[in-house]
């Protein structure tokens, strides 16, 4: 791909941001200030789960990329349910900074959110990138779709992909293409084909070619569900129950008669599994907003309180590396067994939410006729799933 090209293709884009974008409302200087149907046997879904290894350790996740391309923004929004017009306001990363997520048993995450300096190739930084992503799962570097140094950002992924491989050839990489929200749908496929384009020529030229299969290109934005979906994919990539997983929501969709099931972080919104049944483009926000519903509902009438709600911890380890767990806010009651909740819809489909674990929910998809007429018969189902999952909880304690 031409690189002058490119990089006229990006400034209109940033043109177009900065006339109706989201992203232009501070300017530098003020940001510096500022199946068929039937009984779900146990045995059957228990036998799935026999033959399975799991891992209770944390999946650590590196966070790259160009000053405000939207790093910290966008775990700020997805674990600490930051209003995404409220992150223009957040500092640039000066350092580097370590967030635990410690959720759901299946969201056990460790984000390492890394200055720009560090992935210049002769910092002097300690620890060096190769030092963190030798031990992380995944790498996620963050282009900034309204840069106004397309070249510059260009380079340094092509440059943080070889040296992330050099160092861990097994890592995962994924390049979230950010603040796509300002394009038109045309103009996102134009952009994520022409990046990965260049990217996979780059990487041919010198003779890297097994590592074109090992980078993924997502479109995100944080003012719209494309950030969940796109970390969701992640998570389930990185998550050894996946597979799993998938198969006993594709067995309990079969015997239940319904149309898709979805096991999501109650927290985060994260989908954790899905059915292996083809999703509609709005069936997650649908069941994203499901969830967001039931814990302002709880944050109202719920009087349970976390020990730690009220506080922020900051603790550093031994290399200097600031510690960031997230308090899990008070007012939820994903922890309650009991926590149920079903929305119709006006085209006849139902939305139906039940706990199945310890911050997490199952999400089930139905025609109404169907869910009216099976209601004993999902709930059984339901609570032999929850059985089964918290047999493979327990397995990787």
């Amino acid at each position: 791909m031409d690189k002058h090209g490119l990089k006229e293709t990006v400034h209109s884009y940033t043109k177009y941001a900065k006339d109706l974008g989201p992203y232009s409302s501070l300017n530098r200087e003020e940001e510096q200030q500022k199946g068929s149907k039937g009984n779900l046997s146990e045995s059957s879904l228990s036998a799935l789960s026999l033959n399975t290894p799991v891992s209770a350790e944390k999946c650590n996740i590196a966070l790259a990329g160009l000053t405000r391309s939207g790093k910290t923004s966008i775990h700020s929004v997805i674990f600490h349910k930051i209003s995404p017009h409220e992150t223009l306001f957040l500092e640039s990363t000066g350092r580097i900074v370590k967030h635990v997520v410690s959720h759901s048993p299946f969201c056990q995450l460790e984000l390492w959110d890394l200055p720009p300096e560090i992935l210049q190739s002769d910092s002097e930084s300690s620890p060096s990138l190769e030092d963190i992503v030798s031990t992380c799962s995944a790498l996620l570097f963050i282009l900034d779709t309204t840069t106004e140094t397309p070249d510059e950002t260009l380079q340094l992924l092509h440059q943080t992909i070889v040296r992330c491989y050099n160092v861990n050839p097994n890592i995962h990489m994924e390049v979230f293409i950010h603040k796509t929200d300002v394009l038109s749908d045309e103009q996102k496929l134009s952009f994520q084909r022409e990046i990965q384009e260049h990217v996979d020529g780059e990487l041919r030229d010198i003779g890297l070619e097994q590592v074109v299969s090992q980078v993924s290109y997502r479109l995100t934005s944080i003012f719209d569900h494309s950030i969940y979906e796109a970390f969701s994919k992640v998570i389930q990539k990185l998550n050894p129950h996946t597979s799993l997983l998938e198969r006993l929501l594709d067995s309990f969709v079969g015997y239940s008669g319904i149309e898709n099931a979805f096991l999501f972080d109650a927290v985060s919104k994260l989908v954790v599994a899905t059915d292996s049944s083809p999703v509609h483009g709005n069936d997650f926000e649908l069941c994203s907003d499901m969830i967001e519903v039931a814990i302002d509902i709880s944050g109202i009438y719920s009087n349970w309180n976390h020990p730690n709600s009220n506080e922020t911890i900051q603790e550093k380890n031994h290399n200097g590396v600031e510690e960031d767990p997230f308090p899990i806010s008070s007012g939820y009651f994903f922890q309650d067994s009991q926590c149920c909740c079903t929305i119709r819809l006006g085209n006849g489909m139902i939305l139906h939410m039940k706990c199945v674990g310890y911050y997490l929910c199952l999400v089930l998809m139905a025609r109404g006729e169907i869910l009216d007429s099976n209601w004993g018969l999902v709930g059984y189902n339901i609570r032999v799933f929850g059985d089964c999952l918290s047999k493979i909880i327990r397995s990787s304690r």
